[in-house]
């Protein structure tokens, strides 16, 4: 007939929270080269990642809506204010159009309502010409835009291969160093259980004991 009684540890000897995360924690802190180089790939990835917005941005405002607004009225405070956003050909200012948004709305009353595209460095043409044009003249037209389009294209397939290796190389080690951490703690538990006195083991439930371990 078995005697042995298994006794519950009483509440107030159980450890808090606080105590048991402190306890863990030096077990990561011994791959601390690791959980640096982990911290600095999940901020690589921040930053790369944040950077696929904008070259849509880019390719969309300088390959795609390349338009640019006409400056009917201006004198010097107008050009003071525009600064080098400002295009003179031939004494006529032209602005572009993702520019022109975030003009003051006073300042936008200059400006003309037509559209233009900029065929070459001396030359501006209204969209309404442009969309009359045939499909073979819009392209020889728009080749430096369809260009810019295939660079910002091939920079984005980029950055994407970039991200997707820093965020694998980010959970992995994650991984690793949390099962090393893990397997760590759990041998030390092991260790220490060994140790024990056989009279622990009469007030204490092996089935428990396995299982934390």
């Amino acid at each position: 007939m078995n005697h042995h009684h298994f006794i519950e540890l009483p509440e107030e000897r159980k450890i808090g929270d606080i105590k048991i995360l402190k306890r863990i924690i030096k077990y990561f802190l011994r791959y601390k080269r690791l959980l640096i180089f982990a911290v600095f790939l999940v901020i690589l990835g921040t930053g790369v990642g944040t950077f696929l917005p904008y070259i849509v941005k880019h390719a969309v405002d300088e390959y795609i809506i390349v338009a640019y607004r006409k400056l009917e009225r201006y004198n010097e405070k107008v050009l003071e204010i525009l600064g080098k956003d400002a295009i003179n050909v031939n004494g006529i200012i032209y602005v572009r159009e993702s520019k022109f948004r975030n003009l003051p709305k006073e300042l936008q009353k200059h400006f003309s309502h037509q559209l233009f595209y900029k065929k070459s460095e001396n030359e501006f043409i209204p969209y309404d010409e442009l969309k009359k044009s045939t499909k073979a003249q819009i392209l020889a037209v728009r080749q430096a835009d369809i260009k810019g389009l295939k660079y910002s294209f091939m920079l984005f397939i980029a950055v994407v291969i970039i991200f997707t290796i820093i965020s694998a190389c980010e959970r992995y080690l994650v991984a690793y160093i949390g099962l090393r951490a893990t397997n760590d703690l759990r041998m030390d538990a092991f260790r220490h259980i060994l140790h024990l006195p056989v009279k622990f083991f009469d007030k204490n439930p092996v089935g428990r004991l396995t299982t934390r371990v």
